[in-house]
Order: C-alpha cells, then structure tokens, then sequence
C-alpha cells in the first residue's frame, strides 16, 4: 500500500534570511518559472529530507507567493555531513517525471525459507 505524504515547506527569498535558524541556500526552478534564490531552515529542511527523499512531491511555499509543487533534485553536504544546499524543481502534475526511487526489501520470500530458493 503506498503512503501519501502531505509535505510543505517554507522558503524565503534568500535576500530576507533574518527570521531563519541555520538557513540552508536553495534553488527552485522548472518549467516556465525563473530561477528564484531562496533560504530554507535548516532542521525544518532535515526533516522534509528524511521524508521525501527524491521522489515525494513537496508543496513549497515562497514568501507571499502562491505553493508550488516540487521534488528534491539534488542536495549538497559539507565536510561535516550538514546539509548546506538543495536544488528543487517545479513540477508540472499533469506531465509524467523521471524520479529515483528506492526499494527496501522485508523479510524473505517462503520459496527461498521452505524450499531453499534464491
């Protein structure tokens, strides 16, 4: 049964990070919507992370602008393993994506216990 993840998050222009903790540079960008500079917080961030991964639609809302639906398209680290920089692109729902999805395997089959398959 698939899960469905309610996911929203808040940025700021990157301009007006003087509210945030630990702001974390982003980028939004997609079709049809210019490149935009943001900040998000950083544990707010960790989380979404955590939950999304790379393929969970996140509703990402900027500033006073109207939500946008994205993905997590790439991250980057520093040398201590915290996150410093997340990529998020817009997506169109009604126009199919290519997204990485991970698989994780429960337990084993009963032909592979009983009758010593692979």
């Amino acid at each position: 049964m698939s899960e469905k993840l309610n996911l929203q998050l808040k940025a700021v222009i990157r301009t007006e990070v003087d509210g945030l903790r630990w702001p974390v540079l982003a980028e939004v960008y997609g079709p049809g919507l210019p490149n935009q500079h943001l900040a998000v917080e950083l544990a707010v961030l960790e989380k979404i992370w955590h939950q999304a991964g790379r393929s969970h639609l996140i509703t990402l809302t900027i500033g006073q602008q109207p939500p946008i639906t994205v993905i997590i398209k790439a991250v980057q680290y520093n040398i201590k393993h915290r996150l410093i920089h997340v990529d998020f692109y817009q997506v169109q729902t009604d126009k199919p994506i290519k997204a990485e999805i991970e698989l994780k395997f429960k337990g084993e089959a009963p032909a592979v216990v009983i009758h010593g398959g692979i």
